[in-house]
């Protein structure tokens, strides 16, 4: 039997030999989460295909000469002054990153936040900020096309705006992400990311941070720390390794293909990396995203910086929760079961996705 996964107007076919019907519950004690590996479920059959499309008149907001589309920007990277970007496609460009207030903010600034009941419901009103990280001033869709110069000073102006976001008032959570391609979200193909300080912290993050703190109380090292650790022994998940970096399919993936990035050891925190551990991190991520792109033929992909709170008088220290990186192909759909039991189910397991992904025959 096959399992197809559909891209566009394009079919992938991937045979491999079925090992019974027995599902695996699997737990992932970062996010306090079961995960059902239903292998048999790869054979089921999919009357639908994706169609993606862009508008043929649509103007780029994000292209260079077309500045006056955004709000100033907040920050300018690699402009004509900085020696070590060059130039790129022959032309020169009076910055390479550029960041701006997002024009359709899903977060108010922190200064307009206020509080009100409604009833029996609680609701706060601003709070926080959103903005863009244009990430090249030419029209590429994927972290993967982007110059060494160009994703080296994207990483630089993450660093920047997470330190400037921590240090708003009533901000408790920075959260930064790419959503790549329609169907993981994105409303404007040119490649972005989205960085948001909220003023709230979610259930599901601050039972999270219990759980590391608890643990790092328990045996001096943080559940993450701990879990690179064993995939490196295990091996058989591992996908890449830089420096003090290591990818990974994490043992229980909520998502077929899921990779983890993360540091060997948990001591830094993502905005006070070296030059030289970025550059690093850098070429393991586009690696990554270029390897998932090989492999299920250019899938929509979300990336996702998971990052402590700020840091408090109440809030344990840096290495209880360290940082990582985490990058999801949408091969999957959620569908009634996620919604109502709150689980996840995926149908290739991450020893296979993690083969495939080193190119190796499975």
């Amino acid at each position: 039997m096959c399992h197809w996964l559909c891209q566009c107007s394009k079919v992938i076919f991937w045979a491999r030999p079925r090992k019974g019907n027995m599902s695996e519950l699997r737990y992932d004690p970062l996010f306090g989460q079961w995960v059902n590996v239903a292998a048999i479920r790869a054979e089921r059959p999919n009357e639908f295909r994706r169609v993606e499309s862009r508008r043929p008149d649509a103007i780029c907001p994000f292209c260079y000469g077309q500045e006056i589309q955004t709000p100033p920007a907040i920050l300018e990277l690699g402009a004509a002054g900085d020696q070590s970007a060059k130039r790129l496609d022959e032309r020169s460009f009076s910055w390479i990153v550029r960041v701006v207030p997002n024009k359709y903010p899903a977060f108010s600034p922190a200064t307009d936040a206020r509080n009100q009941s409604v009833g029996p419901y609680s609701c706060l009103i601003g709070g926080g900020t959103h903005e863009i990280v244009v990430e090249s001033p030419r029209h590429v869709t994927s972290l993967s096309q982007l110059t060494d110069d160009e994703l080296r000073l994207s990483f630089r102006a993450y660093q920047i705006r997470i330190q400037a976001a921590q240090t708003l008032a009533g901000v408790r959570q920075v959260i930064l992400f790419k959503n790549c391609r329609a169907e993981a979200g994105a409303s404007i193909e040119h490649v972005h990311s989205q960085l948001i300080a909220s003023p709230v912290v979610s259930e599901p993050l601050a039972a999270r941070f219990i759980r590391c703190a608890n643990a790092h109380r328990e045996t001096g090292i943080s559940i993450l720390e701990s879990i690179v650790r064993f995939e490196e022994q295990d091996s058989r998940r591992l996908v890449e390794s830089r420096g003090r970096f290591v990818a990974f399919c994490p043992y229980a993936s909520r998502f077929a293909f899921q990779i983890w990035i993360a540091e060997r050891s948990s001591s830094e925190a993502f905005e006070r990396l070296s030059p030289a551990d970025l550059v690093e991190l850098c070429g393991l991520v586009r690696s990554c995203v270029a390897r998932l792109e090989r492999t299920l033929d250019v899938p929509p992909y979300n990336l996702l910086l998971h990052l402590p709170p700020p840091l408090s008088a109440q809030t344990p220290a840096q290495e209880m929760f360290p940082w990582f990186i985490e990058i999801i192909p949408r091969v999957g759909r959620w569908a009634g079961f996620e919604l109502a039991d709150g689980g996840w189910i995926i149908d290739w397991p991450p020893e296979f996705a993690a083969a495939k992904l080193r190119g190796e025959s499975v």
